[in-house]
């Protein structure tokens, strides 16, 4: 959120995604890189929060409105938190169930997404994530990064032009 004080709006990229992960599921910390980065994932950026019943909606809010493509946010199984009710306070709270509630009017719905994964389930959690992005990216009109850098972007080229002929 530092960033919007600093009035670079998620660095001018509208590929972005911001996900808030509560510390207790989907165990990323050997999948981020230095910057909170998710490096299986280009252009993800996670916060990692206590407990998924803290994040506030205005939070969801403001990372769309600052340019992001998608926010999600990542809580402990269904009946299973960490804190007793934090994963089912916080999807209330973006279906508008429970106050704070979210401001649908002001933003896409379909920009959002609540995941539910315990500490192992990360490989799976990975691939949720990968597909919200490309459901986010395709709603922009936008491509999604390619996958493993310059050498995968590379084969995937070489790859093309060999079925172009």
């Amino acid at each position: 959120m530092a960033e919007r004080r600093r009035g670079n709006s998620l660095g001018g990229r509208r590929d972005r995604l911001i996900g808030f992960l509560c510390e207790w599921s989907g165990k990323l910390d050997h999948r981020l890189g230095p910057d909170q980065e998710l490096l299986d994932v280009p252009g993800v950026k996670v916060i990692k929060l206590m407990c998924s019943g803290m994040v506030k909606p205005e939070w969801v809010e403001l990372a769309l409105k600052s340019g992001a493509a998608g926010c999600f946010v990542v809580g402990c199984p269904r009946g299973d938190c960490h804190f007793r009710e934090g994963n089912v306070f916080i999807n209330e709270r973006l279906l508008g169930l429970r106050p704070p509630k979210l401001k649908t009017r002001d933003v896409d719905p379909e920009r959002i997404a609540v995941f539910f994964r315990g500490a192992e389930e990360w490989p799976e959690l990975i691939e949720d994530i990968k597909a919200f992005r490309d459901r986010c990216l395709a709603r922009a009109g936008e491509e999604p990064a390619p996958q493993g850098g310059r050498q995968a972007a590379a084969t995937k080229a070489r790859t093309a032009e060999g079925t172009a002929s």
